[in-house]
Parts: C-alpha cells; sequence; structure tokens
C-alpha cells in the first residue's frame, strides 16, 4: 500500500489548488475507518462545507452515515449551503430518499426557507403531498 500523508480538516480551509492534493486526500479518506472519515468530514463542514460535500460524495460511505450527515446538516441551519445541499444528496441518496429526510428534519425557518427556495418549492410540495 502506498504510503499516503495523514490529513487534518484544518488543511483545507480553501479547496486545494492542487487535483493531485485533492485526489490523495480521497484516496486517504476511502482507506480509514468509516468512523474516522466521518469525522473528519464533518470537522471540515465548519470550515469548507463545499469541500466536505465533494468528500462525503467521494468517499464511499455508506448510505445510513450520508443519511445521518444530511440530517445533521439540514438542522445545524446552515442556510447558505442549502443549495449544494440539494445539488449533491439528491444525487447521492436519490430524489425521493433525499426529500422524505429533508421533509422529516425540523427545520429553521431560514433553512426552510432556502431549501424551498433553490428547490423551486418542492419542499412544500413534499410536505403537502
Amino acid at each position: 500500500m502506498d504510503s499516503l500523508p495523514v490529513f487534518t480538516p484544518e488543511q483545507f480551509s480553501r479547496r486545494p489548488a492542487i487535483a493531485q492534493v485533492e485526489a490523495e486526500l480521497k484516496k486517504w479518506l476511502r482507506q480509514i475507518a468509516v468512523e474516522e472519515r466521518v469525522d473528519f468530514i464533518a470537522r471540515l463542514w465548519a470550515i469548507n462545507y463545499p469541500l466536505a460535500l465533494i468528500l462525503v460524495q467521494s468517499s464511499q460511505l455508506p448510505v445510513k452515515e450520508i443519511e445521518a450527515l444530511l440530517r445533521k446538516w439540514l438542522a445545524a441551519g446552515h442556510y447558505n449551503a442549502a443549495q449544494k445541499i440539494i445539488e449533491y444528496f439528491s444525487v447521492m441518496l436519490g430524489e425521493r430518499k433525499f426529500w422524505k429526510i429533508v421533509s422529516e428534519v425540523e427545520l429553521s425557518s431560514v433553512m426552510r426557507d432556502f431549501i424551498n427556495y433553490y428547490s423551486k418549492g418542492r419542499l412544500d410540495e413534499q410536505q403537502r403531498g
């Protein structure tokens, strides 16, 4: 096995400018335990949510872990991430499962507004239907 560097979330306050670094990060994540992957990505969320979403998508997490991260991040109400949450998680989980989870999570009013805005009212439709 190749010797890969050990990374910390703090190294990635911005997305790496070098594709090789990102590739090594993704490879490293897939080689560590699931709990460590989830912890790394969860800690990265606070400092670089776009990269955290990319890593959720590429790190081969079990579906239950992906669902747990979605629930946690929706409940946290980081409304500036609403559009990217929809974009990434609806692909990873499938539209039906994604919207089912979103409709079950207690959202702040601001997060709810942004989810509805970026989904063109899909959350309201989901809860009516």
